[in-house]
């Protein structure tokens, strides 16, 4: 397992954690002990090797350049290392943010108000992916997805939809629309 080490600083309510990482042979410590990271984005999800992240900020302490349906990912083994040659937009007809991520198998899956992205990224090569759009499909906030062995469930504006564990989407939904019982 990883190696932690917790020291309080005297006289303060501060504590400083030092991380060691049993992945490098000689168990130095990390290289990033004395940088400060700063996350510039909403939904983070670690796949293959890579820190994905979506919904991203340039510049958070100047111009703070919102990207909401922009996606940036790592170098491989790096996840510190976010460059923006390592970006990606997902346009959809409504333009709007990226709400929900999920890793699934050798897939990546993005969640917007009204469409749904399937990306595949060659770990080796990430300028090697390929994405597939669902138009009309998207979910209806950034909790409405479930996990499960057969893939995963999420909630659309009309019905529950399955993404299987090869990335293919339902092309119906499973359910009749959820109906609120107060808007009578």
């Amino acid at each position: 397992g990883d190696f932690y080490l917790w020291k309080g600083i005297s006289g303060t309510n501060d504590v400083q954690l030092t991380i060691y990482d049993d992945v490098m042979t000689d168990l130095t410590a990390h290289p990033t002990l004395e940088t400060i990271i700063k996350t510039n984005y909403e939904i983070p999800i670690y796949h293959q090797g890579r820190l994905h992240g979506f919904d991203i900020v340039l510049d958070p302490d100047g111009e703070a350049e919102a990207h909401p349906n922009w996606g940036i990912f790592s170098e491989f083994e790096q996840p510190d290392v976010l460059t923006v040659s390592n970006t990606n937009i997902f346009e959809d007809t409504e333009g709007g943010k990226v709400l929900a991520g999920a890793s699934l198998n050798d897939f990546i899956i993005l969640w917007k108000r009204l469409a749904v992205f399937v990306m595949y990224m060659n770990p080796v090569d990430p300028s090697a992916r390929e994405m597939q759009e669902s138009s009309n499909k998207g979910i209806i906030n950034p909790h409405a997805l479930c996990r499960t062995p057969i893939g995963i469930f999420y909630m659309s504006h009309d019905g529950v939809y399955l993404v299987h564990p090869d990335g293919t989407l339902m092309r119906s939904p499973l359910s009749f629309p959820i109906q609120n019982r107060y808007d009578n």
